[in-house]
């Protein structure tokens, strides 16, 4: 499933996307959070999320049951959500995502800027992007 294209270093959104594009809309509609800067690509996806509250507090990882207000949960939830619907538009049931995410840690405003233009950027730099099929690395002499 793809969820657009990049045509002269934008990202068009199919329908796939545009669903991408909502669910991610709609996560502070549903948990204790902001969303920020984000980008669709063709096969993967970036954002940025500020938690607040329970979620904010760094927790220590145990085994067992994740605590409610977790960015596990918050990615879990909007995972389901983009796999549901698109699911229903295809009239069966879909696998859209991998089994994890990659998850860091901004811990200044430096930081925060540097992985916002990442992200900003994602589509201009996408023909040299390893996850694009059509990327060839290049050759070590």
């Amino acid at each position: 499933m793809s969820g657009g294209e990049i045509c002269e270093g934008q990202a068009i959104l199919n329908h796939y996307g545009q669903i991408v594009e909502e669910a991610w809309s709609d996560l502070p509609q549903h948990h204790d959070l902001a969303v920020d800067e984000f980008v669709i690509m063709p096969n993967h996806f970036h954002g940025i999320l500020f938690l607040s509250g329970k979620a904010a507090s760094v927790q220590e990882r145990n085994f067992g049951a994740l605590a409610p207000a977790s960015l596990s949960v918050v990615v879990g939830s909007f995972k389901s959500a983009v796999a549901r619907r698109v699911g229903q538009r295809r009239g069966c049931p879909t696998k859209v995502w991998q089994p994890r995410f990659y998850d860091r840690i901004i811990r200044d405003e430096n930081e925060l800027n540097r992985v916002r233009r990442y992200i900003i950027e994602n589509p201009i730099n996408w023909p040299n992007d390893e996850h694009n099929p059509t990327h060839t690395p290049p050759m070590i002499p």
